[in-house]
C-alpha cells in the first residue's frame, strides 16, 4: 500500500532520540500524576473553554471522539497486514496493548484529584468519567506514533490531526481533563519509543527507486543504486553506477539529520577541541562536505570528484561522487604500506593543514589507494579552523592509524619526514584512547592493548623527536563520571529532602538524643564495610587489595543511595574488572553471586531472629490482596525483563556468559569453606551490625528493644525497601515501614518515628556523603 514503504528500507536503527523521547514521556507522566490538587490557571481555562462550547456541537465531537481512534487504528492495521508488513504488525499490537496496560495501571495507581470535577465544573456529555491517563488517547497515540516512521509524510500528518481532534473532542466531551490527555500521549509516545528501543525502527531514507529519481531530476542518470554493506550512523551511503564509472551517494534521511545535530551537540559539549560545527538542516551538512571537498581539491589533495549536492527525495539531502576504485588503507596488507605511500599521505595532510581543514577523523578508514596513489575521503565531520589544537587531532589521529598497520616507529619517522617534529611535538598529548576515534580504538585492541600501544607511540615520538614525553592533554570538557556523579548527588539530595519536612525536626531529634549512643551508631554503620567487603572477596575467585574493598564498600553507600536496588553493583563490576577478571566474571561475583550470597545470609539471620525474638508484630492490618499485586507485579517485571533479555540477541549474548560464569564461581564457592564463610558469614556479620545500629539509635532516645526482634523488623523492612526501584523510594519505604513496625510493636510513635531518622541519617545519609568522597578517590587512584 502507499500509505508504508517509503521509509522502510533496512537496516533498521536504534535512535538516540528515541532514548530522549522515552525520557521526555517518562518526566511528562510523573509530573501530570503529581500534580494533585494544584491545577494551574493555563489548564482550568483551556478546559473551561472546550467543554463549556455549545452542545450542538456534542454529536460532531461524539462521532471524532468514538470513530476518530478506532478509523485510524482499523487504517494504520489493515495497511499493515493487507502490505503483509508482519513485523510492524508486531510493534502496533504490542503498541496498543502496552498504552493500554501502562494507562490501566497508572488509572489504578493514581487516578484523578478527589475534588477535580467540582473545581473544574465539569459538563459531562460522555458516558463515562475522566480516567488519568485517557486509555483511548493513550492507546490511539501509541499505535500512531509506532508507526510513524514506516508511514509516509501526509500520513503521519493526518494522524497528527485525528489525535489533537480526539484530544479537543475528550475535553469538550468531559471525557478528560486535559492533563489526562498530556498523560496519556505521553503514555503512547514513551511505549513506541521503546518498542523502536527494543526492535529498531526504519531509518526514514528515501527508496534506491526514490533516489534514482531525484538524481535524474538533477541531471544525473544513475542506474543499479544499491545500499552499501559498511553503513555508520547519521546516514546512509548507496551505491550506483552512471556512464562513466561508479558512483558513492551519500543520503541523509528524515530521521537522520536529528541524530547527527545530537551527536555533534554531544561532542562539543564534553569534548574539549572538537569540531564545534552543529548544523541544523540536512541539506547545511551535505553542501558544507560538498564545499570543503571541493577546497581540499583546489588545494592539492586528492579526493573524490563532486557531482551533485542539494535536496532530493523526500526530504531528503543528497551527495554524489565520483567513487575512487582500490582499498581503504586499513585493508590493506603491511607490505602493502609502502614508504612513498606514507609520504604522500602525510603531503596531503600538510596541504590540509595549509588549507585549514580540520578532516575531523582521518584515520586509515577514510584514507583510500588506488593506482594513482591514497586519496582522503569523506568530508563529513570536516572544518575551517585556523585552530592549532584541531589540527594536531587529525596528526595524532593518523599518526596513531598507522602505526597499527606498520608499527610504531615506521609510522613516527614517516610523519616525522614530512611534516617535522615540532607538528609531531604538538600532537603528542593527543596520542591517547579518549583523543581519537573509535575506529582507531578498536583496531588497536582492546583497552589494556590499546593503551600499551600508545604509549610505546608516544615513546618512540619522544625518541625520535629528540624531546621527553609531555603530559597528556585532558581532552574533556565535562567527564562522563563527573556528570553521573553530579546527578547521583542531586538525587541524593532530593531524597534526603523528601524525607524531613524541615531543617528543625533533624535538629530536635538530634539534639534529644545521648550523644555517645549517636556516636556509637554512626561507627557500627561505617564498620558494616569491613564484613560486606569480606561478602564481596568471598564471591571472587582471585584476592583482590582489602582497603580498596572497604573503600567500595563505603563508597557504594553513595551509589546506592541515588540508585537503589542495583546502585551499588556496577561499582562492583567495574573495581573487579580493574583488577583483572573478565566482564563475565566480574558480573557474576559483584552483580549476581554477592548479593544472592546477601540475601541467603540475611534469610537465614531473620528466620533465627524471628525464632527467638520475644516480641509477636500483629498482622492483621495487612492488606494480603496488596501483598499479591505486589507479588505479582514483581513477577510480571521479572518476566518481562526475561523475555526482553532472551528475545534480543545482544542482550541474550551479553547476559547468558555471566550466567554461566555464576553457575561455575557458586560451585567453586561450595567446595571452597573459605570463600562460603567469607560469603556467607561476611553478609551474615554486616546484617547483624545493621541491626545493632536500629538497637543503638532507640537507646539514644532512652528506649531498649530486644535486639532479635529488631533484627526480624530491620531484614524484613530492609528486603521490601530495596525493591522500590525510585530514586531514594527504598528510603521513604524502609522509614516509613521501620517506624511502623516500631509502633507496633509498643514503642511510642514519637520515639519510633524520631529512632528511625536517627538511623537512616547514619546508615544512609552520612555514609553517603563519606560514600562520595570514597567514589572520587578510587577513580582517582584508577580503581574505578
Amino acid at each position: 500500500m502507499g500509505t508504508f514503504g517509503p521509509a522502510s528500507e533496512e537496516p533498521y536503527r536504534r535512535r538516540v532520540t528515541d532514548v530522549l523521547r522515552l525520557v521526555v514521556a517518562a518526566a511528562v507522566i510523573v509530573w501530570c500524576a503529581v500534580r494533585g490538587e494544584v491545577i494551574g490557571g493555563a489548564e482550568r481555562s483551556v478546559f473551561k473553554y472546550l467543554n463549556s462550547l455549545p452542545n450542538g456541537l456534542r454529536p460532531l465531537f461524539r462521532d471524532v471522539y468514538r470513530v476518530g481512534g478506532f478509523f485510524a487504528i482499523g487504517l494504520v492495521c489493515a495497511a499493515a497486514l493487507f502490505g503483509r508488513r508482519w513485523r510492524l504488525v508486531r510493534d502496533l499490537a504490542l503498541a496498543g496493548i502496552g498504552s493500554f496496560a501502562v494507562a490501566i495501571v497508572l488509572h489504578h495507581r493514581i487516578g484523578e484529584p478527589v475534588d477535580a470535577a467540582a473545581r473544574f465544573h465539569l459538563i459531562s456529555r460522555w458516558p463515562r468519567s475522566p480516567s488519568f491517563p485517557t486509555l483511548r488517547i493513550a492507546t490511539a497515540l501509541g499505535i500512531f506514533a509506532t508507526a510513524a516512521p514506516y508511514l509516509a509524510r501526509p500520513t503521519r500528518r493526518v494522524l497528527v490531526v485525528i489525535a489533537l481532534a480526539m484530544s479537543v473532542a475528550a475535553m469538550y466531551l468531559g471525557a478528560a481533563y486535559p492533563a489526562d490527555v498530556v498523560g496519556a500521549a505521553a503514555v503512547g509516545w514513551g511505549i513506541a519509543a521503546l518498542i523502536h528501543l527494543i526492535f529498531r525502527s526504519p531509518g526514514g531514507r528515501p527508496t534506491a527507486l526514490q533516489v534514482t529519481e531525484s538524481l535524474a531530476e538533477m541531471g544525473i542518470d544513475v542506474e543499479q543504486v544499491r545500499l552499501n554493506p559498511y553503513q555508520q550512523a547519521g546516514f546512509t551511503r548507496m551505491l550506483g553506477h552512471d556512464a562513466y564509472g561508479p558512483l558513492w551517494i551519500k543520503v541523509i534521511g528524515r530521521d537522520e539529520v536529528d541524530a547527527q545535530f545530537l551527536a555533534r551537540l554531544w561532542q562539543s559539549v564534553v569534548y574539549k577541541d572538537v569540531a564545534p560545527r552543529v548544523s541544523w538542516t540536512r541539506v547545511a551538512d551535505i553542501e558544507h562536505e560538498a564545499y570543503l571537498t571541493l577546497l581540499a581539491r583546489d588545494n592539492g589533495v586528492r579526493v573524490p570528484k563532486v557531482l551533485v549536492a542539494g535536496r532530493g527525495g523526500p526530504g531528503a539531502a543528497l551527495l554524489v561522487e565520483r567513487a575512487i576504485d582500490g582499498n581503504a588503507l586499513e585493508d590493506l596488507a603491511p607490505d602493502a604500506i609502502t614508504d612513498e605511500l606514507l609520504d604522500a599521505i602525510w603531503r596531503d595532510v600538510e596541504r590540509l593543514r595549509a588549507a585549514h581543514i580540520v578532516h575531523g577523523r582521518l584515520n586509515s578508514a577514510h584514507v583510500r589507494v588506488d593506482d594513482d596513489g591514497p586519496a582522503i575521503v569523506r568530508f563529513d565531520r570536516a572544518i575551517l579552523s585556523g585552530s592549532d589544537a584541531l589540527a594536531s587531532r587529525d596528526v595524532a589521529e593518523l599518526l596513531a592509524s598507522t602505526s597499527i598497520l606498520v608499527g610504531t616507529k615506521r609510522a613516527v619517522r614517516a610523519a616525522c619526514d614530512t611534516l617535522g617534529s615540532d607538528d609531531l611535538r604538538a600532537a603528542e598529548p593527543m596520542l591517547q584512547p579518549a583523543a581519537l576515534s573509535r575506529q582507531t580504538r578498536v583496531r588497536a585492541g582492546h583497552r589494556r592493548l590499546a593503551r600499551a600501544h600508545f604509549a610505546q607511540l608516544r615513546e618512540d615520538l619522544a625518541e625520535i623527536t629528540g624531546t621527553t614525553n609531555g603530559e597528556l592533554r585532558d581532552v574533556y570538557r565535562v567527564k562522563p563520571a563527573s556528570v553521573l556523579m553530579g546527578i547521583a548527588t542531586l538525587t541524593a539530595v532530593s531524597a534526603l529532602l523528601t524525607q524531613l519536612s524541615s531543617p528543625s525536626v533533624v535538629w530536635d531529634t538530634v539534639s534529644a538524643a545521648q550523644p555517645g549512643w549517636l556516636i556509637a551508631a554512626f561507627l557500627i554503620s561505617m564498620a558494616t564495610a569491613v564484613p560486606y567487603a569480606a561478602g564481596m572477596m568471598g564471591s571472587i575467585p582471585f584476592r583482590v587489595p582489602l582497603w580498596p574493598a572497604i573503600e567500595l564498600q563505603i563508597a557504594m553507600a553513595f551509589s546506592n543511595l541515588a540508585v537503589p536496588v542495583m546502585g551499588g553493583a556496577p561499582l562492583q563490576v567495574r573495581f573487579l574488572r580493574k583488577q583483572g577478571a573478565d566482564m563475565a566474571t566480574a558480573v557474576a561475583s559483584g552483580g549476581i553471586l554477592d548479593p544472592v550470597g546477601s540475601g541467603i545470609a540475611q534469610l537465614a539471620l531473620f528466620v533465627t531472629a524471628v525464632l527467638f525474638a520475644p516480641n509477636r508484630l500483629s498482622l492483621g492490618a495487612v492488606s494480603v490482596l496488596g501483598i499479591a499485586e505486589t507479588l505479582v507485579g514483581v513477577g510480571a517485571a521479572l518476566g518481562v525483563a526475561a523475555g526482553v533479555v532472551f528475545g534480543i540477541r545482544r542482550l541474550r549474548h551479553a547476559v547468558l556468559p555471566s550466567l554461566r560464569q555464576a553457575v561455575v564461581n557458586l560451585a567453586r564457592i561450595l567446595r571452597s569453606p573459605r570463600q562460603l564463610a567469607l560469603l556467607l558469614g561476611g553478609n551474615a556479620i554486616a546484617a547483624l551490625l545493621n541491626g545493632v545500629c536500629v538497637f543503638a539509635c532507640l537507646q539514644a532516645l532512652g528506649t531498649t528493644v530486644s535486639l532479635w526482634t529488631l533484627l526480624a523488623l530491620n531484614i524484613g523492612v530492609g528486603a521490601l525497601a530495596s525493591s522500590v526501584p525510585a530514586p531514594g523510594g527504598n528510603v521513604a519505604v524502609a522509614t516509613v515501614g521501620l517506624s511502623g513496625t516500631l509502633v507496633a510493636i509498643g514503642v511510642p510513635e514519637h520515639i519510633a518515628v524520631a529512632s528511625v531518622l536517627i538511623n537512616q541519617l547514619v546508615v544512609n545519609y552520612i555514609p553517603g556523603v563519606l560514600g562520595w568522597i570514597a567514589t572520587r578517590d578510587l577513580i582517582q587512584r584508577d580503581y574505578l
